[in-house]
């Protein structure tokens, strides 16, 4: 949702308040929920000018696993196959979602290639803050948060975007 820019309506007895996810969100069981308010919409805009959209999660087990790191990513891309957007955003690595901005801003104008990933890799290992804790180890979660984002290469669509894709650029 936080790659999506999801907001989130709040509703109490005298006001209604929208406010981005990651505002609402302000740590682990921590919300900006007031008294006596309720959450009655997650409202999310559409994608459609993301051609590259990824999601991989790392766990102990395959499903209702908490996890170890999570990244989901989404990436509009021009005619040429250039990046013109990106957008990360990784869980479980610090006491909310990260949106690693330095790792975003340097894909930019660049292809969704192994160099590039291997330097927003990079990026993403020094703007997480993960901790040690019963499913793994810090050092553990920071090599993972990167090699979720250089196995972004293995993407199909990214792998195949050509030129003549302009329909999806509009």
């Amino acid at each position: 949702l936080h790659v999506l820019g999801a907001r989130v309506e709040l509703l109490s007895q005298n006001a209604r308040r929208v406010m981005n996810l990651d505002e609402f969100i302000l740590g682990p069981g921590k919300t900006a929920l007031r008294p006596r308010e309720i959450l009655t919409r997650i409202l999310v805009p559409p994608t459609r000018h993301f051609q590259v959209q990824h999601f991989e999660k790392v766990g102990q087990r395959k499903a209702m696993a908490i996890a170890v790191v999570s990244l989901a990513s989404l990436f509009r891309l021009g005619p040429r196959g250039l990046i013109e957007k990106a957008r990360l955003a990784l869980g479980s690595v610090g006491p909310t979602i990260i949106r690693p901005a330095e790792a975003e801003a340097s894909l930019i104008g660049r292809k969704l290639s192994p160099a590039a990933l291997a330097q927003a890799a990079r990026l993403v290992r020094k703007a997480i803050r993960p901790i040690d804790d019963i499913r793994a180890s810090a050092e553990y979660r920071r090599q993972t948060a990167g090699n979720l984002v250089m196995r972004l290469a293995e993407n199909e669509y990214a792998k195949n975007f050509k030129k003549t894709d302009k329909l999806l650029c509009n």
